[in-house]
């Protein structure tokens, strides 16, 4: 007879019993007092995120998996954000977040900033398979993102799935000739992952109304001009990771994107093609529960030309050639320590380099550059057990315009099921 329960030793004893016999046992367990190794409990990025001090929200995008909706889809179900496309699929996207636009939101990818893309390469040519989860921050932000997003930061945390295997395709076809195709392959061997994505969207050109008023004559003429301009896009992102120990992981990561318009031969001279290629390293170091390091270095690059099928007098193009109308190269390296002071402070120290390249012919820039240093210092403060503080600040030099210091304070107070925030921030943003 054997006789185990969790907690307590296993007892063996052996019992002889005859056929049609009764016996009763009195058997005694005696606890069982082991020492465990080390149990790291990792929170939920997601309740992490909700239970901050910052005035943030966080979308798990699970539910919107193996699909072919984009990161600017998920995006729209937040509370606060509107989205604007100009025209059908993989259009030039408007993001606004409570009010603000344009240069005022940054967008990062596992915390490392999207400078340098291009505004054609948005969150709507992104496919949702992407991401595990989009972090949103309004108003303060942490100071790790820097202090020009005056109106808030999308953080985009990607998917590093743990099953060995997983592949996944999804198609999309509408009217128009618009065509949607996402695949991803994701392979996890236990040290060794790697994460491959790719995203081919196209469409046709469609016209409103096919007439134009002639501006000397006033009157009605046919006309080959679009309303929606036909294009195709390709993107394709590749990430490895490697965790050499249960302490030190490194990771790799690049990809690419274009997009180039079909513009009807009758009505126009060129077409207009964008490209993006960026590439990417890091690396983090666990000291212990609650510690860690993060190194991360990073460039982007983007171009856009005319592509010219006729003879073009304003830009000087000859039919079959390709002009470089724009070049823009972004390097950014960065340092970050995260640091679990007791049981009442969360340090975040960090420094960030960032080196801005441009060449522009449209705008007679043969080639400029500037540098920007920067230092930052937050702190998590758990005052009561319902109530938090933040404090931050980040000094900035500007290889032009010199030294910048922008702080950050915020409070939220946590009675009950309720949430009540109060923020402080300043910002600085390199006048453009």
């Amino acid at each position: 007879l054997v006789v185990s329960a969790v907690g307590y030793q296993t007892v063996e004893q052996v019992v002889q019993a005859k056929n049609g016999e009764r016996q009763r046992l009195h058997i005694h367990l005696s606890t069982d007092v082991k020492e465990l190794e080390e149990v790291v409990v990792v929170s939920n990025g997601v309740s992490r995120v909700k239970k901050s001090a910052f005035n943030a929200i966080a979308l798990d995008t699970k539910a919107l998996q193996n699909s072919t909706q984009n990161l600017s889809e998920a995006l729209a179900q937040a509370p606060g954000m509107k989205l604007r496309e100009s025209g059908g699929v993989g259009s030039d996207m408007q993001l606004m977040m409570d009010g603000f636009s344009g240069k005022h939101i940054k967008i990062f990818i596992d915390g490392v900033p999207q400078e340098g893309v291009g505004s054609s390469f948005g969150l709507n040519n992104i496919p949702v398979n992407y991401a595990e989860r989009i972090e949103i921050y309004k108003g303060v932000v942490p100071v790790g993102f820097g202090t020009d997003a005056i109106g808030g930061v999308i953080n985009i945390i990607t998917d590093d799935a743990k099953n060995a295997i997983n592949v996944s395709s999804d198609t999309r076809y509408a009217s128009k000739g618009r065509f949607t195709q996402s695949v991803n392959i994701d392979v996890n061997t236990g040290k060794f992952g790697s994460y491959t994505s790719y995203r081919r969207q196209q469409a046709e050109g469609w016209q409103l109304n096919p007439y134009e008023e002639n501006s000397k004559t006033h009157e009605l003429e046919k006309t080959g001009k679009v309303a929606s301009t036909g294009f195709y896009a390709n993107t394709v992102n590749q990430k490895f990771t490697f965790d050499a120990t249960n302490k030190l992981s490194f990771y790799a990561r690049g990809g690419y994107y274009d997009n180039k318009t079909r513009r009807p031969y009758e009505a126009y001279d060129y077409n207009i093609l964008h490209e993006t290629f960026n590439y990417g390293i890091g690396a983090q170091y666990m000291i212990n529960k609650g510690n860690y390091i993060t190194a991360d270095c990073y460039a982007d690059h983007f171009s856009s030309s005319y592509c010219f099928f006729k003879d073009n007098k304003t830009y000087n193009g000859k039919a079959g050639e390709e002009q470089v109308r724009k070049r823009t190269r972004n390097h950014n390296l960065s340092i970050k320590g995260i640091f679990k002071l007791g049981n009442r402070h969360n340090l975040s120290v960090g420094t960030e380099y960032i080196v801005d390249v441009l060449k522009s012919q449209t705008d007679n820039i043969a080639k400029e550059d500037a540098y920007t240093l920067a230092l930052f210092a937050q702190d998590e403060i758990k005052l009561l057990r319902n109530l938090q503080a933040l404090i931050g600040v980040r000094y900035i030099y500007h290889e032009n315009f010199k030294n910048h210091a922008t702080p950050n304070v915020a409070l939220m107070y946590k009675p009950g099921k309720f949430n009540f925030r109060a923020s402080y921030a300043a910002g600085f943003r390199t006048p453009t």
